[in-house]
């Protein structure tokens, strides 16, 4: 599921994203532009696995991942 940046602060404002800048293989569903490796903390808890950014479209999570993460950490 893709989200922009600013809905996912909105969403989980404890969240903070740092681009790796790492290309990888994945393209974006939107643009095509290809994906580069991100890491998601919130409240303590580092993600980067299934985790990807496109600098045009937000951030790209696989496999119920954001929906997993929105239960557990939303206000």
């Amino acid at each position: 599921m893709l989200i922009a940046q600013h809905d996912l602060a909105q969403a989980i404002p404890a969240a903070l994203v740092a681009l790796l800048d790492t290309p990888t293989e994945r393209a974006c569903p939107r643009c095509s532009g290809q994906l580069r490796s991100c890491l998601l903390r919130i409240d303590g808890a580092t993600f980067w696995d299934d985790v990807w950014m496109c600098q045009r479209d937000g951030l790209w999570f696989s496999g119920g991942m954001l929906e997993s993460l929105l239960a557990s950490h939303s206000p």
